[in-house]
């Protein structure tokens, strides 16, 4: 499945909240619109922008977790 990797915006009652996710490619889903992650309609995000598509299983999701030990960042 292609996804394409996109910055979300919405605000909040102190700022602004920022996420980047990779969504389906949609042709209805383009900067400007206002979408929801999840079937809670008062959840919604807009989207600012999108960048590079590619497909599901290339995207690294092991975070390093396949290096040794010694060679992980996390403490």
């Amino acid at each position: 499945m292609m996804v394409v990797q996109t910055k979300l915006t919405k605000p909040t009652p102190t700022g602004t909240a920022h996420l980047i996710a990779w969504l389906p490619v949609d042709p209805r889903v383009k900067p400007g619109s206002v979408i929801s992650l999840d079937k809670d309609d008062d959840n919604r995000w807009n989207v600012e922008a999108q960048f590079a598509t590619q497909d599901s299983d290339l995207i690294n999701t092991k975070w390093g977790l396949e290096l040794p030990k010694s060679q992980r960042t996390e403490r």
